[in-house]
């Protein structure tokens, strides 16, 4: 077979363009194959159990990043089960690849719902490309025990003659019942006979009211304070400690009164978890005298509050609620 000289001359060129060329060819096959887009990253996020609480929570998130290709952007989001554990539920990116996720127990609820966070970058799913990531993981709110208390007087020599002999002494029986509950731990421990019953025994040495606390433990290892006042049958000294409103939605007067002259007395506001929060009144007082403070209720969340009296020789505390 003859080839003429111009298709010798083409199909040589051809193949020089070939050998030219096949490294850039190669190389550009390369490159298609390298815009597959790569996954985004986000770290694992362990489970969050919580007792109930109206404090707003914080989840750290971290290794937040579009993969390889780091100049694309990413953005965060979250969604969840059972969404009506939740009043408020958001997601947001910090620098340096961290971020964090917020959210807010809606009042009085409890249960558990799967939280997921997804980072999404700008690179698309195109040729098998992956643009996305989730993780998961379980918000668990446990219940607080639920609290009712109350006193009964046995009688003036006490029911068992612990204190026989003693004139005019009254025993009362103190009692807070809650279903569920693991653990009662009674203050002030040294006016009763036994701290962790539920049932302790007062022995009353003094006239007047006598305010105790009581904390209650459940299964989850939550807890409630709860008080009760105490009023003797005995003739007593005159201390008076009153909040109005009660419940209150923002700001309350609190009253207080004591028999005679202190140069110390100090009414102070608590947390249901027995946590000093605010002093009211500190310093002198004179006996007889009402005294009017004002609670602010806007640095707290709604909940159970107490206010608590405090003088050299006496003690006693009035619960609030505070509903917002």
């Amino acid at each position: 077979m003859q080839y003429s000289k111009t298709w010798l001359q083409r199909h040589f060129l051809r193949l020089c363009a070939i050998a030219l060329f096949a490294p850039q060819l190669a190389k550009a096959g390369d490159t298609l194959s390298a815009r597959v887009n790569k996954s985004p990253t986000l770290n694992d996020i362990a489970d969050n159990i919580l007792c109930y609480t109206r404090d707003q929570q914080t989840i750290l998130l971290h290794g937040i990043s579009a993969g390889p290709e780091t100049w694309q952007r990413t953005k965060l989001t979250v969604t969840c089960t059972n969404a009506v554990l939740f009043d408020r539920l958001e997601a947001n990116k910090l620098a340096n690849g961290n971020g964090y996720v917020k959210y807010h127990i809606a009042s009085g609820r409890a249960g558990s719902a799967l939280v997921t966070v997804t980072v999404t970058d700008d690179g698309g799913n195109a040729n098998g490309g992956i643009n996305s990531i989730s993780r998961s993981f379980t918000v668990t709110v446990n219940p607080l025990p639920l609290v009712n208390t109350s006193y009964t007087l046995l009688n003036a020599a006490g029911v068992n003659g612990k204190y026989a002999g003693s004139n005019n002494a009254q025993t009362i029986k103190l009692s807070a019942v809650s279903p569920g509950a693991v653990r009662y731990n009674w203050y002030p421990e040294q006016l009763v006979n036994n701290a962790s019953s539920a049932t302790p025994e007062y022995y009353i040495q003094e006239s007047g009211p006598r305010t105790f606390f009581v904390t209650v433990t459940n299964m989850y290892g939550c807890k409630t304070v709860d008080s009760l006042v105490v009023k003797s049958l005995a003739a007593g000294k005159l201390y008076s400690l009153s909040v109005f409103p009660n419940p209150v939605s923002k700001n309350a007067e609190v009253q207080f009164i004591i028999p005679h002259d202190e140069l110390y007395v100090a009414v102070e506001v608590y947390s249901a978890a027995g946590s000093k929060l605010s002093t009211l009144y500190q310093g002198q007082a004179k006996g007889k005298t009402p005294y009017s403070l004002r609670f602010d209720g806007s640095p707290y969340v709604a909940g159970v509050y107490f206010i608590k009296l405090s003088t050299p020789g006496h003690e006693e505390g009035f619960k609030l609620v505070l509903a917002k």
